[in-house]
């Protein structure tokens, strides 16, 4: 309050003076001369405290005849007190760490504060607080995913009070994080314990599916552990094409992550000759001579025998891995060197090529087939 007075009017036909006592202290005002029907004005101090305060004024005339009046003065606090400051509704990751809420409240005679988490009782106070000094309260890590309401009350020395509630939502936006992915993975035709593997990290991890494109859903849905390898075994056998995995990771709150993941079986090995004919020299006037190869080959296709010079003599004409080709070589060639070149290919455009050098030589000396008996004759 500011600006109160006390205000007494009095008549007699004598006036002298008169005092006013704060009760329990002193004379506050006087003895001074009174004017009958003239009024006394007493201006009250300003900063009393909240209490009850009476104010005595005693009139006296020349004859010592005398007349009191009490005033009562009563200051109450019927205020509440002020919050200028506090903190908006608040919502955090789920992991989040070194939060608080903050509040600022002003009056003019503060008490103490409470602070409860709704469902769980006071978790601060009561406890002193000042007019206009801010207020934190640390809110304890690792709150579990939900929707959490503190409520702080503020009350004065005059058991007046101020609520003020503050929702802090535990909330989970973040998709799973894949820290470890297999990179594309290429491999040759009749492969063998081949494997992706991947590693996730979530704070709510639910479920992962792997679909092979074109096929679907190969593993899952199955459970994982954040951080912990999840390891796939690629079927053996695959024929050569292109095949596309793609993993799916969901959490509890349905965010989810996709990895995908091409594995390409090929063929890039040659056809292997695992048998060749040797250089061959033979007589003139050989017969029934050949040349045989036995290859292998995943996926054979075609081979050719070329008689360097000539041209293709055989081909092109399927062959199976394994089996034998023979090549009749023809009769009657003349003495010379001969280079035969076979080529096969499989379904790849893999490709492996032999040479045979053919000579055919003349190494047998004459025959005579008559010769004359010795001859003796006459001389002259």
């Amino acid at each position: 309050y500011t600006g109160q007075s006390l205000s007494w009017t009095a008549t007699d036909a004598h006036p002298d003076i008169y005092t006013i006592e704060f009760q329990g202290s002193v004379i506050v005002a006087g003895p001074t001369t009174w004017t009958s029907g003239g009024a006394i004005t007493y201006n009250i101090p300003d900063g009393f405290t909240v209490g009850v305060y009476i104010y005595i004024v005693n009139f006296t005339d020349d004859y010592g005849n005398s007349r009191i009046d009490n005033a009562t003065l009563s200051i109450g606090d019927t205020i509440k007190p002020s919050i200028i400051s506090a903190p908006s509704d608040l919502t955090v990751e789920i992991g989040y760490t070194g939060q608080s809420l903050s509040w600022t409240v002003t009056d003019a005679n503060p008490d103490i504060f409470t602070i409860e988490l709704q469902g769980s009782g006071i978790v601060a106070g009561p406890t002193a607080w000042y007019s206009g000094i801010a207020i934190i309260y640390n809110i304890p890590d690792g709150f579990a995913i939900d929707v959490y309401v503190y409520i702080i009350n503020f009350t004065d020395d005059s058991g007046n009070s101020k609520i003020n509630s503050t929702t802090f939502t535990v909330d989970d936006t973040t998709d799973p994080d894949i820290i470890s992915a297999p990179s594309d993975l290429t491999v040759e035709f009749g492969y063998t314990g081949q494997n992706l593997s991947w590693t996730t990290t979530d704070a709510n991890p639910n479920a992962y599916t792997i679909e092979l494109q074109g096929s679907g859903i190969v593993a899952g849905p199955t459970a994982w552990t954040s951080g912990i390898t999840i390891i796939y075994n690629i079927p053996d056998g695959f024929a050569i094409d292109v095949y596309v995995y793609i993993i799916n990771f969901t959490d509890d709150y349905g965010h989810f992550i996709t990895d995908s993941v091409e594995i390409t079986v090929e063929d890039t090995t040659n056809p292997d000759i695992i048998s060749a004919p040797s250089d061959l020299t033979v007589e003139f006037g050989y017969t029934g001579q050949n040349l045989s190869w036995t290859t292998t080959d995943a996926n054979p296709n075609a081979y050719t025998i070329e008689l360097q010079g000539s041209g293709i003599v055989a081909g092109p004409t399927a062959w199976t891995s394994g089996i034998t080709i023979i090549y009749n070589i023809p009769d009657g060639f003349a003495l010379g060197v001969y280079i035969y070149i076979i080529n096969f290919t499989d379904d790849y455009g893999n490709s492996i090529i032999n040479s045979t050098t053919f000579t055919v030589e003349d190494t047998t000396s004459p025959n005579i087939i008559s010769i004359p008996s010795d001859l003796i004759v006459e001389f002259g």
